[in-house]
C-alpha cells in the first residue's frame, strides 16, 4: 500500500509539469497585454515598458515559464498582476469557500442520489423507476447557470428565504450548493442504479434471501457494498472537479471561491494567478483521486491484495 501511494505521488510530477506548461502557454498567447492592463487605460508607453521590464514580460514565453517553475520548486508561486500579492496566499484565501461549497453539494447529492438510485434499481422497469430516471435526465440536461438563476428568482427574490449571493451568512451556501449539486445528483443516481442492477440479482443475494435474511439487509449490507466501487469513483471524480472551482456557479452567486478567482484572473491576463490556481487544483484533484483508490481497498479486499504487490 505504501509503495502504491508513493508511486502515485511521484506521478504528480509529470502531471504538474504538463498541466502548468499547457496553461501557461495558452494564457500567455491569449489576446491582450498584461502590462497595459496593469498600467491602466491612460498610462504612457514609458509606464507600460517599465511594467513589462519589472515583471519580466519582455522575455520569451519559454524563459518566463522556466523561471516560474524554478520559483515554484522553491515554494514560490509568483506574484499576482492584479493585486501584487502572493498567488499562494490568494488561492489559500479562496480555497475554503470552494471546499465548503463542494462539501455541501456532495452531501446534498449523497443524501438523495444513493437512496433514489437503489429505489429505482429494485423497482426496475416500473413507473417508479421511470419517474426516477426522468428526474435524473432532467438533472443532467438543466444548464447550471439557468437553474441557479431560477433558484435566485424563486427563493431569494420572491420568497426571500435565502440570500441571492455572497457568503455573509450560513444560509448563503444553500442555493449555490443546490445549483452545483443538481447535475452531480443526476449522475450519481444513474450510476447507483446501474451499479445496483449489476448485483441485485446475483446468486449470493438469492442465497441470503433463502437463508431468511430480510430484504432490507440484503440490499443495504450485501448488494450496496458490492456496488460501491462505481459510486465511489463517480463521487471522487465529481468532488475533485468541484474543488477546482465551479466558475459559472460561483459567478452567478458571487461566491468568493477559486472558480471566480480564475475567471477574474483570466479577464485580467494574470498569468501567475491563473497558473497557480490551476496547479493547486491539479494537486487537489490528484490527492482526491488517490484517496478514492485507497477507499477501494476498504470496500473490496481483492483490490487491497493488488495494492500490496
Amino acid at each position: 500500500m505504501y509503495r502504491y501511494v508513493l508511486k502515485r505521488l511521484l506521478l504528480l510530477i509529470p502531471v504538474i509539469i504538463g498541466v502548468s506548461f499547457i496553461v501557461y502557454f495558452i494564457i500567455s498567447f491569449a489576446p491582450g497585454d498584461p502590462a497595459r492592463i496593469m498600467a491602466g487605460a491612460e498610462a504612457s508607453q514609458e509606464d507600460i515598458e517599465r511594467i513589462r521590464e519589472e515583471y519580466g514580460l519582455n522575455d520569451s514565453v519559454i524563459i518566463r515559464y522556466v523561471r516560474y517553475m524554478a520559483n515554484f520548486l522553491q515554494g514560490d508561486m509568483g506574484t499576482s498582476y492584479m493585486t501584487g500579492g502572493s498567488v499562494f496566499d490568494l488561492c489559500m484565501k479562496k480555497l475554503p469557500a470552494t471546499a465548503a461549497l463542494a462539501g455541501v453539494s456532495c452531501l446534498f447529492t449523497l443524501v438523495i442520489s444513493i437512496p433514489l438510485g437503489i429505489y429505482s434499481a429494485i423497482n426496475q422497469n416500473t413507473w417508479k423507476d421511470n419517474i426516477a430516471m426522468v428526474m435524473a435526465l432532467l438533472g443532467v440536461s438543466i444548464p447550471t447557470f439557468w437553474f441557479g438563476l431560477l433558484l435566485i428568482l424563486l427563493f431569494a427574490l420572491r420568497l426571500g428565504w435565502f440570500p441571492s449571493g455572497g457568503n455573509e451568512t450560513p444560509l448563503s451556501i444553500i442555493l449555490p450548493a443546490l445549483t452545483l449539486g443538481i447535475n452531480m445528483l443526476a449522475f450519481m443516481t444513474r450510476t447507483t442504479r446501474s451499479s445496483m442492477l449489476d448485483v441485485v440479482r446475483q446468486d449470493y443475494l438469492m442465497l441470503a434471501r433463502a437463508k431468511g435474511v430480510t430484504e432490507k439487509k440484503v440490499i443495504s449490507k450485501h448488494a450496496l457494498r458490492n456496488a460501491l466501487i462505481p459510486i465511489i469513483t463517480t463521487l471522487g471524480l465529481e468532488f475533485g472537479g468541484l474543488l477546482g472551482g465551479a466558475a459559472m456557479t460561483e459567478s452567478v452567486f458571487a461566491w468568493p471561491g477559486l472558480g471566480r478567482l480564475v475567471v477574474d484572473a483570466i479577464n485580467q491576463r494574470d498569468i501567475p494567478l491563473v497558473t497557480g490556481c490551476v496547479l493547486i487544483t491539479t494537486i487537489l484533484v490528484s490527492v482526491v483521486t488517490l484517496i478514492v483508490d485507497i477507499l477501494y481497498a476498504f470496500v473490496d479486499p481483492r483490490i487491497k491484495a493488488q495494492y500490496s504487490k
